[in-house]
């Protein structure tokens, strides 16, 4: 892989494209290009499970609520992270 080739970072479950931040800045400042994306239902605009602030906290709750990305199948979250690699030109497709 060449070192001009632009590096794109993924979160995990319940965090977003901030999550990278001091790594995307680290990288950066070696003169690589890299981004992070927000995947389908995650990110600063994400919707939390509203179990996660009651309280008492009950964690039996949180295991019952539905996904607050509820409706949304694999191959939207695939379009979505696919139109998001297109965006940033991290790879042609």
């Amino acid at each position: 892989m060449s070192t001009s080739t632009p590096l794109l970072f993924l979160h995990g479950y319940w965090h977003g494209s901030w999550c990278w931040s001091e790594v995307i800045a680290h990288i950066a400042s070696t003169g690589r290009a890299t981004a992070a994306v927000d995947m389908v239902g995650h990110g600063l605009r994400a919707q939390r499970p509203q179990s996660v602030n009651a309280r008492p906290f009950v964690p039996q709750a949180i295991a019952a609520e539905a996904s607050p990305v509820a409706g949304v199948d694999l191959g939207q979250a695939a379009d979505l992270l696919v139109s998001q690699i297109k965006q940033v030109g991290v790879v042609a497709l």
